[in-house]
């Protein structure tokens, strides 16, 4: 959960971004604070000559269910990183093509198999 959270809740903090809780529900956006967390990191880097590079990998969720409201919220974070000109690399479409391969432990929590993890780290190692 959020609240919880120690590490966003000090990043938050850090970026003057308050963490608005009601109840057990998060009213925060979660892209809009993701962007912002980003921001603040590729901003440091840049200061310090060090390109930021983004891996968005994608959980069972959206490669295995296809949930449209996870899918869009991916769609939603790429266009903030490609707004502010961070480089990524999106493995829906290296995960997709091995659908036939098992790539998550359990369909419903979606943590990546060894496979899976071999498959992204070979597509990192020659993107990147």
């Amino acid at each position: 959960m959020v609240e919880k959270s120690l590490i966003l809740n000090y990043i938050a903090q850090r970026l003057n971004v308050p963490l608005v809780m009601k109840a057990k529900i998060n009213q925060n956006d979660p892209i809009e604070i993701g962007c912002k967390i980003i921001n603040h990191f590729n901003k440091y880097f840049d200061e310090k000559k060090i390109n930021l590079k983004v891996v968005l990998y994608r959980d069972a969720s959206e490669i295995i269910h296809k949930n449209l409201n996870n899918l869009k919220k991916s769609d939603e974070f790429l266009n903030c990183l490609k707004n502010n000109k961070i480089k990524y690399l999106d493995t829906l479409q290296i995960l997709n093509k091995n659908l036939n391969k098992k790539l998550y432990i359990k369909e419903t929590f979606g943590h990546p198999t060894k496979h899976s993890n071999i498959l992204v780290s070979d597509f990192i190692a020659s993107n990147f």
